[in-house]
């Protein structure tokens, strides 16, 4: 049970990292233009 608990945690925080990361790429990419 807390391992399936760390797993959704651990994929939350992955989403949110990775969603970042492509926003700031995006933002990055704006302004190298």
């Amino acid at each position: 049970e807390f391992a399936k608990e760390l797993g959704s945690v651990i994929c939350m925080i992955d989403l949110v990292i990775g969603y970042t990361a492509i926003q700031s790429m995006a933002i990055w990419a704006r302004k190298a233009d």
